[in-house]
């Protein structure tokens, strides 16, 4: 959610290398190797982690149209926080006693 609202924010300041630079950075790459020692791939269901991959591929998308210009950024960050709240609103991590 930080990532989204730094991105609003220079979004609404028509600062698109910000817009790019955190887009990218939740991009694909995002966490690499993190998580990925502890297995929680291996966890966490399928849909969730297709739902993941297609977040995650949108902010790179999303990066690449911000470096052309503010144009149809707002869009696709709309098209994205689709993903987002669909996701949040299926799945939930809930601790164990």
């Amino acid at each position: 959610m930080i990532a989204v609202q730094d991105i609003v924010q220079a979004t609404a300041e028509n600062d698109m290398s910000s817009v790019t630079e955190v887009s990218r950075a939740m991009g694909m790459g995002m966490g690499q190797g993190a998580g990925q020692a502890m297995g929680i791939n291996q966890v966490l269901p399928m849909e969730f982690r297709q739902m993941a991959r297609g977040t995650h591929m949108a902010f790179g998308e999303l990066a690449q149209a911000a470096e052309f210009g503010s144009e149809g950024v707002m869009a696709d960050l709309g098209a994205l926080m689709s993903n987002c709240t669909g996701c949040h609103a299926s799945y939930k991590i809930v601790a164990k006693p």
